[in-house]
């Protein structure tokens, strides 16, 4: 069957981790432009403001209590979606978690925890909207990250967790085709995004703890990669990298590995963690497993997350504009063994 995407005014959109940040960003995007929308989070209190706020812009609007980590609930969520709309027209996985800190500090439970949301949630979303898509045909979009191209330090479980789903993404891409389905299946890339996972606490049982990168005036809105999802949502894409940032990180790490591992152990010389700024609980009735729960502020109607900073980026513009992009990569591999003899030895200088 051929694909042929409809108009944003057109569609059934379902946005599963939409509560906060990129995902509510993205609900509001798309209840702006007419699509009739259903969207699902873990929080009941985020939901219902979320769902409040769509109906202001009197949108046809849904809503589901859900987590990406329940295969029972995701698939609620579709077939309750068909039952009111009659159709899914786009399937939108934002749901997502972090965790920072060292490998040795980690927990089996909590590396695992970090593989069942990040990898096993955007399969539990192919596995609920699949059958629908098919029917009619329609786009699967799953924000994964930069980093699942390009890994850091201090956070091993969310780098393994976000390459996992780039391999399953890939991979049942490759299926669709050969079965000659008509599903756009697009991998998002952001670049760092202001969002709750920018404050996040590092592990169970111990203190809570927030790690900041001084460059935190280089990330870019939960609006740029809204702009992005819809975009994706009428236009077939495969992968659709947001930022020039993330987009030169990718392209450094393909040319020379090491100088990406070393400008990391650099870029984390200058991280500044802020060990009593948090509770050690989230909030009253929660038990030491902090990890399972959002930062602080995403229980209201936030879009920004915890660092609301005022930061100007062009990546928005960059996403758009494919042959300016491909003349700067031009640029940047002419000047890139330069930076490379530079880089490549720069770890050594302790």
């Amino acid at each position: 069957m051929k694909l042929k995407l409809k108009h944003i005014e057109n569609q059934v959109v379902v946005i599963l981790g939409s509560s906060t940040d990129i995902g509510r960003e993205t609900a509001i995007q798309f209840a702006k432009r007419g699509a009739k929308v259903a969207v699902a989070a873990s929080s009941k209190e985020s939901l219902s403001s979320l769902v409040q706020e769509l109906e202001q812009h009197d949108a046809h609007v849904i809503g589901f209590v859900a987590d990406s980590c329940d295969k029972d609930q995701v698939q609620k969520v579709a077939e309750g979606t068909f039952r009111r709309f009659g159709r899914i027209d786009t399937w939108v996985h934002v749901s997502s978690q972090s965790l920072y800190g060292k490998f040795e500090e980690t927990s089996e439970e909590e590396f695992v925890h970090m593989m069942d949301t990040n990898t096993l949630g955007p399969a539990r979303s192919a596995w609920a909207a699949l059958p629908y898509l098919k029917q009619q045909g329609g786009s699967l979009i799953v924000v994964t990250s930069v980093t699942s191209r390009v890994s850091g330090p201090f956070n091993s479980a969310y780098s393994a967790s976000k390459h996992a789903a780039e391999g399953f993404i890939e991979s049942l891409r490759v299926e669709l085709k050969h079965e000659d389905a008509p599903v756009n299946l697009v991998n998002i890339l952001p670049g760092p995004t202001f969002a709750g996972l920018t404050k996040t606490r590092k592990s169970k049982g111990r203190k809570a703890r927030s790690i900041v990168p001084l460059s935190v005036y280089a990330f870019q809105k939960p609006k740029i990669v809204a702009k992005a999802i819809l975009h994706c949502a009428t236009h077939p894409e495969r992968d659709f990298i947001i930022g020039a940032r993330a987009s030169i990180m990718i392209l450094i790490h393909k040319l020379s590995p090491q100088v990406t591992e070393n400008l990391s152990r650099l870029f984390f010389r200058f991280t500044r963690s802020y060990d009593d700024e948090l509770p050690e609980k989230p909030h009253e009735d929660a038990d030491d497993d902090s990890m399972y729960y959002s930062p602080p502020g995403s229980e209201t109607n936030s879009i920004i997350g915890d660092w609301n900073v005022v930061q100007k980026t062009v990546s928005d513009k960059v996403s758009r504009h494919k042959k300016a992009v491909g003349v700067g990569a031009l640029s940047v591999c002419i000047g890139l063994p330069a930076l490379v003899a530079i880089f490549a030895k720069i770890g050594d200088y302790d």
